[in-house]
């Protein structure tokens, strides 16, 4: 039933008090004025409906902004990041025990996930001061090894 069908068939029911306390029944006057308002109301809705087909309504955008931002977190979580080289041996001597060493971490290292580097660490006495270190020693320039183990 339309709500202005609902108004008229229940005008003789609906009453008002008044400032005095006395209940007074609607008259035909108020009865029009609000089925006139009713139909304004029923009228710019329509043209809202109309004018808003471009437009989302705001619970809708609001979900769908979170939405997105909750997607847009977990993409960041599975990106993986860059990793920062740490070493994960440092002081292995550079000696025949320290090459065994590395060896034997070379030989049980899951290749598949991991890559391992080996760069010198500390220059020997006898190089010192000649300048053949100056961007960085090599393995046998060095006294001790430090080993990197990273994610491929």
């Amino acid at each position: 039933m339309d709500f202005i069908h609902l108004i008229r068939a229940f005008k003789k029911t609906l009453y008002e008090i008044d400032n005095d306390g006395n209940v007074a029944y609607f008259t035909s006057n108020t009865i029009f004025k609000l089925e006139k308002r009713v139909s304004e109301l029923l009228e710019e809705n329509q043209r809202l409906e109309k004018d808003s087909i471009d437009y989302v309504r705001r619970d809708v955008y609001e979900m769908l902004f979170d939405k997105c931002e909750r997607l847009g977190e977990r993409i960041k979580s599975l990106i993986p990041k860059k990793a920062i080289p740490k070493y994960d041996f440092c002081e292995v001597p550079n000696d025949s025990e320290g090459q065994e060493f590395i060896d034997n971490v070379k030989k049980y290292l899951n290749t598949k996930k991991y890559k391992i580097c080996v760069r010198g660490q500390h220059v020997k006495e006898e190089y010192k001061g000649t300048g053949a270190t100056a961007y960085g020693q090599s393995i046998e320039q060095s006294t001790h090894l430090r080993v990197y183990i990273e994610e491929k």
